[in-house]
């Protein structure tokens, strides 16, 4: 058979073409040789179930890995990371240091908290409610307490600057005395004692109570002795007024009442609260009159104006600058935090604490314990039958005796070539197993199809020419060329649909001598499909 070839391998078999006839093929193997004594490998023709594969060997790597790096350039303050920890995702694995950093975050807070005080001074409210403030952007100032307007109020329109008092209110009702009480009396007088005073304005007395009595001496009006200083409040019949002067009696007994023998003056009101501007402005309103009555909460005035506004809206942009810088400064910080991306096992320590690294230094690396990979090369004339979700067999040398199950996760859409024939990338994850372990080999097989009751012959058995295939017979001692049609083809077998049955004796190979049809017995092809790689056969030939 001029040119013909025997089949070594299962990629020059996967592209076959059925027979033509016995005839074509005649006409291909021209005049055989004189036969010569020659020697035969042979094997039989077997039926049985043909399973059409790839087989490939490959390294196991983990299914999700993350190389860990220095974000930044400094020195590693700690590495928590430890070759074969477990750790989750987030976990701490290094920590660099950057006190100056540190330090500027920190005042980046200070700062912070500073200009949203300032806003708040700019808007007149609480801290609390300085981001809350309404648009309105106008104060009302109100009465603290209910009372008198006292002095003269400010007029509208009038600049004011913050902190200037524009309302002065008092309680008529409660007035104040301050005296000097002699020693003989000071010193049987307590807080709480009643008080009697007398005025020349009307008949009568106006009652009181003492409310702070001194316990050290102290020099008199005139300085000639010394007195213990008091402080005693009286009702207002609404008929007295500070700078009034009244004799005292004050009760130090059940019914003994001592005089006072100096004149007192009424220093002032008991309770007196100074309306102060809380923000700088401009008074848009006044609504309260000279010595007018006023209630507690009632507006006095309302401040407002351009200048306002502009020195809230100048606090509010320094407030935005303020924490800017801080959550720049926050986020540089962060980064000199290096956690874990995923939930895994960590591999080798590069690093140590103490040491300086720079920017993108390689700290370590976390894996996935429990999931595995590999990834096998599929020759073009296999990879139309494999699919995503396909079960792969998967076995190791080190785990004997053990076969795991792993499924085709991802095929490459691109195929690359060196030998002539291209190859794609086939990815297998074999899912939740702690037996394998990163770089251990692999042997993967993917059953692609199967045909029962097949008619089988070993893969060297078969010639090849051209697009046409045959077996040698071996009949009373010779071989007889026959014309075969291949079905299923593995990297052991192939399926004779055609052509001869099962027990037939094939010649296989020749041990000695030289074959009458030595001239059809070309060399071992180049081992493609043996496993190594995944390039196994399994397409069935057309034809």
């Amino acid at each position: 058979m001029i040119g013909a070839r025997r089949i070594a391998g299962t990629a020059l078999v996967l592209g076959l073409v059925g027979l033509g006839g016995a005839a074509v093929w005649r006409q291909l193997s021209g005049p055989t040789a004189t036969p010569v004594r020659t020697a035969y490998a042979t094997a039989r023709a077997s039926a049985g179930t043909m399973v059409a594969d790839v087989f490939g060997t490959a390294s196991l790597q983990p299914a999700a890995q993350a190389a860990i790096t220095s974000p930044a350039s400094g020195v590693l303050q700690t590495v928590t990371a430890s070759e074969g920890a477990t750790v989750t995702r987030g976990a701490l694995l290094a920590r660099l240091a950057d006190p100056a950093l540190a330090l500027r975050v920190t005042r980046d807070g200070l700062a912070v908290q500073a200009a949203l005080r300032a806003l708040a001074q700019a808007e007149g409210v609480a801290s609390s409610q300085a981001l809350a403030s309404t648009a309105a952007r106008q104060v009302a100032l109100r009465a603290p307490l209910s009372g008198q307007a006292s002095g003269t109020p400010p007029v509208a329109g009038t600049s004011v600057q913050r902190g200037q008092t524009l309302f002065q209110i008092v309680d008529p009702r409660t007035l104040v005395v301050q005296t000097g009480l002699i020693p003989y009396i000071g010193g049987q007088v307590r807080v709480g004692d009643l008080v009697r005073a007398r005025f020349h304005q009307f008949a009568g007395g106006v009652s009181g109570r003492v409310i702070a009595v001194s316990h050290t001496l102290g020099a008199s009006a005139s300085g000639s002795y010394g007195v213990y200083a008091t402080t005693i409040e009286l009702t207002n019949p609404l008929l007295l007024a500070p700078g009034d002067r009244c004799h005292l009696s004050v009760q130090v007994g059940p019914s003994r009442w001592l005089t006072v023998p100096q004149v007192a003056t009424i220093a002032g009101y008991r309770r007196v609260a100074r309306v102060r501007a809380p923000v700088a402005g401009r008074l848009l309103s006044v609504s309260v009159l000279p010595s007018a009555a006023v209630k507690t909460g009632q507006v006095l005035a309302v401040i407002g104006g351009a200048s306002f506004r502009g020195n809230i809206a100048s606090a509010a942009a320094a407030l935005r600058q303020a924490e800017a810088t801080q959550r720049q400064d926050a986020a540089t910080l962060s980064q000199l935090t290096v956690r874990s991306p995923l939930t895994g096992v960590v591999g080798r320590v590069l690093v140590h604490s103490g040491q300086t690294v720079a920017s993108g230094a390689a700290i370590t690396d976390v894996f996935d314990s429990q999931d595995m990979k590999l990834t096998l090369q599929v020759s073009e004339l296999q990879i139309g039958q494999v699919h995503i979700g396909q079960p792969v067999e998967i076995t190791s040398p080190g785990v004997p005796g053990k076969t795991f199950l792993g499924r085709v996760v991802a095929i490459g859409t691109v195929g690359h070539s060196s030998t002539g024939l291209a190859t794609f990338a086939v990815r297998i994850v074999v899912a939740h197993t702690g037996l394998l372990k990163p770089g251990m080999t692999a042997d993967a097989r993917i059953v692609l199809a199967t045909a029962k009751h097949a008619v089988m012959v070993p893969i060297a058995a078969v010639l090849t020419h051209g697009s046409h295939a045959g077996v040698e017979v071996l009949r009373n001692g010779v071989p007889q060329l026959v014309a075969v049609h291949l079905g299923l083809v593995n990297s052991r077998d192939a399926q004779v649909l055609s052509g001869i049955r099962a027990g037939a004796t094939v010649v296989t190979g020749v041990v000695g001598g030289a074959s009458r049809h030595a001239a059809a017995k070309a060399p071992q092809s180049n081992g493609q499909g043996h496993g190594g790689g995944g390039s196994g056969n399994g397409k069935k030939a057309r034809g």
